[in-house]
């Protein structure tokens, strides 16, 4: 099932019964769709509970923190901060020893980063800036990361009224239909 508009911001969520035995978790399909991108591009096993766990409580999907300089900020460059601020070695940046990984901003899923895909959502006013991409793009090069360049960072702008129904559909779906999966 798809919650939202695809075109825009959309999560999609499908139970997929051949991936499920009985008394196990519940398997299926777990995407972002941001801009007509989908995150992430292949189809893989998500544990639906851990991904809708991941987005219904402390993401900043349901609680964006809103900061002008970001929201306003280049796509590229105010994804690549975030990034910068959750987990500075995936940019191969060194942090002094008190650092303190910042996830504020963090609005992927397990099923997402398990494939490379990172999302972020900053507010300003009524609105969330969402933005997500796939970092499979870059590699390690010695004591440096390659492959900045081909970073592709989708975006959305979406009234924080309309995320906050997303993500209460895709719960309500969950929790309603988990029994019966």
């Amino acid at each position: 099932m798809i919650f939202g508009d695809p075109i825009n911001f959309a999560i999609l969520m499908k139970y997929i019964p051949q991936w499920n035995q009985n008394g196990s978790y519940k398997n299926g399909m777990f995407h972002f769709i941001i801009d007509s991108a989908i995150f992430p591009e292949v189809a893989g096993v998500a544990t639906l509970g851990g991904d809708v766990k991941c987005v219904k409580s402390d993401n900043a999907l349901v609680k964006p923190v809103d900061d002008s300089k970001l929201f306003h900020m280049d796509a590229k460059n105010a994804f690549l901060l975030m990034l910068e601020g959750m987990l500075p070695a995936r940019l191969g940046v060194e942090v002094d020893e008190g650092f303190v990984e910042d996830y504020r901003f963090h609005a992927s899923s397990n099923n997402l980063e398990e494939f490379g895909c990172f999302v972020f959502a900053v507010g300003y006013k009524n609105k969330i800036r969402i933005l997500g991409a796939n970092l499979n793009c870059l590699r390690s090069e010695g004591d440096s990361i390659a492959g900045l360049e081909l970073v592709k960072v989708s975006e959305v702008i979406v009234d924080k009224e309309q995320i906050a129904e997303i993500i209460s559909d895709v719960v309500k779906e969950y929790e309603s239909a988990r029994e019966i999966w």
